[in-house]
């Protein structure tokens, strides 16, 4: 670990490695101590946000916060946004800083959605609600300002996972439609995307600042399920993305990954099947990063931010 950015292990070098237990008192009161951190969230002047409450494939209700520029009056990109935090995290306020950034830097318009967390529904019911706000963004394009040719999905970490997930169930329904739903780009940012986490990163990272592989093992019990990590079965189809067999067809994709991070490989492996199945794929490895560098603020970060915005330009609004 001695390569981490510095400017990078600074801001972690005080935090406790931690191992979360996977008890749902413990995983329910991280995401509630998240989630305070909203109350310290202030949309800008130069930005507008809307809740919207739509209904899900579930029969649930499912919150999507839109949020663009002001002065956005024009039917614009859109950008249908998954939020990371293991599956059982909810969103916190630098999540809504961060997709403030995307929209008011790209001049798109972001759907944040609020999925069921792992603690309240397993696999499928997240996925299920993430599938739930794409449709709802499609079916009221007109009314919400959006080009239905331009909508991407985005994610972090395990938002990742289900944006790649999304991406993966959306081609295949489209085959039994008569309007296809046409993702313009999958944008993963140090995706979660193998539930076996039997990869060198995913097994000799186990005291790496935010994320190791013991936590990367618990998050996948609890999406999944499964009483312990040793389960033989197979996951459910789109559960677990890398584990698609045909690749091909799946919408172009922008692909980032940190050095020092458990997820690294499997990021690589997805970028790789990909390709070969003749899929457009950006893939940036953040050099001397760990999980989550992004919300530090230092070189490494504005240098690789840039790379992002540069990439999602060119995917999402060329």
């Amino acid at each position: 670990m001695n390569n981490i950015n510095e400017g990078i292990a600074s801001a972690f070098r005080k935090m406790p490695r931690m191992k979360i237990a996977n008890k749902r008192w413990v995983l329910r009161s991280l995401s509630l101590l998240v989630s305070a951190s909203r109350l310290f969230y202030r949309c800008p002047a130069s930005m507008v946000t809307t809740t919207h409450w739509v209904q899900g494939r579930d029969n649930n209700r499912i919150k999507i916060i839109a949020i663009a520029p002001k002065n956005l009056s024009a039917a614009a990109p859109a950008i249908v946004y998954y939020h990371g935090g293991g599956f059982f995290m909810s969103y916190g306020r630098l999540h809504l800083k961060q997709v403030e950034a995307y929209a008011e830097q790209l001049q798109v318009r972001v759907f944040f959605v609020q999925y069921r967390l792992s603690t309240e529904q397993i696999f499928p019911g997240p996925l299920n609600d993430c599938m739930s706000a794409l449709d709802w963004v499609y079916a009221n394009a007109e009314r919400l300002k959006v080009k239905p040719e331009r909508i991407a999905v985005m994610g972090d970490s395990a938002g990742g996972c289900l944006a790649a997930s999304v991406a993966q169930q959306v081609f295949d329904e489209n085959q039994q439609r008569s309007q296809p739903q046409v993702i313009r780009a999958q944008l993963l940012i140090y995706p979660a995307l193998d539930s076996d986490c039997k990869t060198h990163s995913a097994q000799s990272f186990i005291d790496t600042p935010i994320w190791n592989a013991s936590n990367n093992k618990m998050m996948w019990q609890v999406y999944l399920g499964r009483a312990d990590e040793f389960s033989p079965l197979a996951p459910p189809a789109y559960a677990s993305p890398l584990h698609r067999d045909d690749f091909s067809g799946l919408p172009p994709a922008y692909i980032e990954s940190a050095e020092f991070d458990p997820l690294r490989d499997e990021a690589q492996a997805y970028a790789d099947a990909l390709s070969a199945a003749g899929v457009e794929v950006r893939h940036a490895l953040i050099a001397g990063a760990v999980h989550g560098y992004d919300y530090i603020e230092c070189e490494i970060t504005e240098k690789a931010k840039a790379y992002r915005l540069a990439s999602m330009q060119a995917l999402l609004c060329d």
